[in-house]
């Protein structure tokens, strides 16, 4: 487990790489703590961040999340 790690992953928009940090992360037991090895994201938000919020909503921030290291939802 680690919080504030940062993940990696590509903007389907525009091709490039980008970086999202995320409060908390679990990693497979016994692993090294890198983005291939995560099973568990948590992402916490202030209530004043609205839902539709392009970059800080919770649309935008749990698809990049989910895409960065290929995790179902839930």
């Amino acid at each position: 487990m680690e919080r504030g790690f940062t993940v990696e992953y590509e903007d389907l928009e525009t091709g490039k790489t980008k970086k999202q940090k995320v409060n908390l992360v679990i990693f497979k037991k016994g692993k090294p703590h890198e983005q291939d090895f995560i099973i568990r994201i948590a992402i916490v938000q202030d209530d004043k961040v609205k839902v539709t919020d392009k970059k800080k909503g919770l649309t935008a921030t749990l698809e990049n999340a989910m895409a960065a290291v290929n995790l179902g939802y839930g």
